[in-house]
């Protein structure tokens, strides 16, 4: 879930859009409205509140509870409640993990409206691969359970929960961790011509010019 003036986990998978390890500093469209969010939120202006949540993010949302409970109880284990964590090597880097588990767990639920996507593990997987390594780095985790929920099996409740163990990869979170620098260095580049063209006047509005 997005939170001013940091990147998260949540924002990653579009953060990463045409990343190249040669050119972390190098955005594409997608990336880069991450990077001008970060800006404005830099300079006081706060995006309008997102609207209430419809279709299959309010399915996601109706049914992350059961998701956690169901994985409780088929694995035997304790999902304890996160607080928001700032990473521990960049202080504009946080999230909130779905939820942690022993020593160095956690697990992240999805609950697909879509029953096709309830099954494309590949496709989830690749989906959410930086947001999974994200919650690592900053939670410093040694793996996530990665979880897809659809309770409309009755009859077949073996259907019902999905999990991917995913482990640390130190390769890949370094990348999202030269991806940040640049993207904050970058918005604050941004920030401060926003402060040279308007001072104390910034213009709370979408249009703020970057």
């Amino acid at each position: 879930m997005p939170r001013p003036k940091f990147l998260t986990p949540s924002s990653f998978d579009r953060l990463m859009v045409g990343y190249r390890e040669d050119e972390p500093d190098r955005f594409d469209a997608t990336a880069l409205a991450v990077v001008r969010r970060l800006a404005a939120e830099m300079v006081g202006y706060m995006p309008e509140e997102e609207k209430a949540p419809t279709g299959a993010r309010e399915w996601g949302i109706q049914n992350e509870w059961l998701a956690l409970q169901s994985y409780q109880e088929k694995h035997l284990v304790e999902v304890r409640k996160a607080r928001f964590r700032v990473s521990p090597t960049l202080p504009y880097v946080g999230g909130t993990i779905d939820g942690l588990v022993g020593r160095d767990g956690g697990v992240e639920a999805k609950c697909p409206e879509n029953t096709i996507y309830h099954f494309d593990r590949f496709g989830q997987l690749r989906k959410y691969r930086n947001q999974i390594h994200g919650y690592m780095w900053v939670y410093g985790l040694a793996w996530i359970d990665f979880i897809s929920f659809d309770p409309r099996y009755p009859k077949a409740p073996e259907f019902e929960l999905i999990v991917d163990r995913i482990e640390r990869d130190e390769a890949h979170i370094a990348k999202l961790d030269a991806r940040c620098r640049a993207a904050h260095n970058l918005a604050q580049s941004m920030a401060e011509d926003i402060r040279a063209k308007y001072g104390r006047n910034v213009p709370h509005s979408p249009a703020i010019p970057f």
